[in-house]
């Protein structure tokens, strides 16, 4: 419920900073030095759309369903997505980088959990004493000591493990581990595409590619170019994708053609986006509106 509050508290800020705007064309049309005065007063109101955006991410996450609950209304066999937990610090510093012009806000594990889906519930381990969950796969939280065996046990009965490169410890245990339990046909490799046909990216892929090797049954191939996913067959033959879409696709077939899903925005919108958004929306409100009150004054 404290999630739904806060996106009305949100929506109510935004249409405070609406209802403020407006005023500057009643009060102050046709004298030019007042509304300068009173466009910098408005600044306040610009901080006060980024709180509410704000305010509106942090709803989301209050109102993100945990593993536990998702797996309990979803009867399907899970989506294990297995990554280090430095990767969702990644996730907030890539917002920013891509806050004007991605073609989407979703991050990274948001886009790749909402194709995962069609699969079955997209479930991961939490990283430790965090206090709200990052948006995409669904979090369980588990004691430092236990997570091994958590892994263990949703690996054994999930319909996918998908496991997000990466250079530490616990993913090279996550892989081997991967391939003594799972058959070859519910493992996915997720490469985020980094420039693997560059020198250095290619040269990352083959301290990857030959140190992975050692667990695999089979050897990776020596290049995927600019492809980010790699999956198996029943006998571990490694076979290349483009994307975790195409993944899917290619699994299930192409999802049925549907309406682009609508919603509040600030439901939708990274922490970073937001505040990004927050300079741009009001700042490019007040200059249209000095715009109109200028050529009015001078006409």
């Amino acid at each position: 419920m404290l999630g739904y509050a806060l996106y009305l508290v949100a929506a109510l800020m935004l249409v405070g900073v609406v209802y403020g705007l407006s005023e500057i064309i009643d009060r102050f049309a046709g004298r030019w030095s007042q509304l300068v005065n009173e466009l910098f007063k408005q600044g306040a109101k610009i901080f006060a759309a980024m709180g509410a955006i704000a305010i509106g991410y942090l709803g989301k996450k209050l109102t993100t369903r945990s593993a536990n609950e998702l797996l309990r209304k979803d009867p399907r066999p899970p989506v294990l997505y297995l990554r280090s937990f430095g990767v969702d610090d990644d996730q907030v510093n890539e917002k920013l980088r891509g806050a004007f012009w991605k073609e989407t806000r979703l991050s990274v594990e948001e886009q790749m959990a909402s194709e995962l889906h069609r699969i079955g519930p997209v479930v991961a381990i939490g990283r430790p004493g965090e206090r709200l969950p990052t948006l995409g796969a669904a979090r369980v939280y588990v004691a430092d000591a236990d997570w091994q065996d958590v892994v263990t046990q949703l690996a054994t009965h999930a319909a996918l493990l998908v496991l997000r490169v990466g250079e530490t410890a616990g993913f090279w245990w996550e892989l081997e581990r991967a391939a003594k339990i799972a058959d070859g046909t519910r493992v996915v490799l997720f490469l985020p595409s980094t420039g693997h046909d560059s020198a250095a990216g290619a040269q990352a892929y083959d301290r990857f590619r030959t140190r992975a090797d050692v667990l695999l049954p089979h050897p990776l191939p020596p290049s995927i170019n600019e492809s980010c996913v790699i999956h198996f067959d029943a006998k571990w033959s490694p076979i290349v994708q483009e994307s975790v879409a195409s993944f899917v696709d290619a699994a299930l077939g192409p999802p049925p053609a549907r309406k682009p899903r609508r919603g509040f925005i600030l439901a939708r919108v990274p922490i970073l986006d937001a505040i990004a958004l927050g300079f741009l929306i009001p700042i490019g409100i007040i200059l249209i509106v000095w715009l109109v009150i200028f050529i009015v004054d001078h006409l």
